[in-house]
């Protein structure tokens, strides 16, 4: 939070040089806003020279302790690589995951990107999908009776399913999608 005191003025004399050496330290130490913060900056030229690559390093960071935000920064960077279907998996995997966390628009995201792979490609990334949502959401919920700990605006009432639930859903939904294609060819 002081990082972005310096970085707004807020409270303090605004120190842009300060404020980045604040959220290098922090991010450093893993603490995840942090990393997702310097993500942004990374990825969007703020402060720093553009790097998708030094922006997925930092999301990554983040996305891997629970920050939903990150993950769905990731799932955004990955969804770019359209002619590399082992990224496009992992785009997939984590906009399956942000869906079960109730993000707005994981879900068109998730359908966009599915257009660019093959039916065994999708069940491979939807094993990947439940190994991040074992791994990189339920360890992070602040309150194990909360679904979630990301700062995204969910639908009134609507809760994610729990890790026996999320994956009964991503098989299910796997049956249904191969059945369909079925029909289709």
């Amino acid at each position: 939070k002081l990082g972005k005191h310096y970085m707004t003025g807020k409270g303090v004399e605004q120190d842009i040089k300060k404020a980045l050496q604040l959220f290098m330290t922090s991010a450093g130490h893993g603490y995840p806003k942090s990393q997702y913060i310097l993500g942004k900056f990374y990825r969007d030229g703020i402060y720093f020279k553009q790097s998708e690559k030094n922006a997925t390093e930092w999301f990554n960071k983040a996305a891997k302790q629970g920050d939903g935000n990150a993950q769905y920064a990731l799932a955004v960077i990955y969804a770019r690589h359209r002619n590399a279907p082992d990224t496009i998996m992992h785009s997939y995997a984590w906009f399956s995951v942000l869906v079960s966390r109730g993000h707005p628009k994981a879900a068109s995201g998730r359908n966009e990107v599915a257009k660019y792979l093959d039916k065994h490609q999708i069940v491979e990334a939807k094993r990947i999908a439940i190994k991040y949502y074992t791994n990189y959401v339920v360890p992070f919920r602040k309150n194990k009776k909360s679904n979630d700990n990301t700062e995204i605006q969910r639908k009134p009432k609507e809760t994610a399913p729990k890790k026996e639930e999320y994956n009964s859903n991503v098989l299910q939904q796997n049956e249904t999608e191969s059945e369909e294609k079925t029909e289709h060819e």
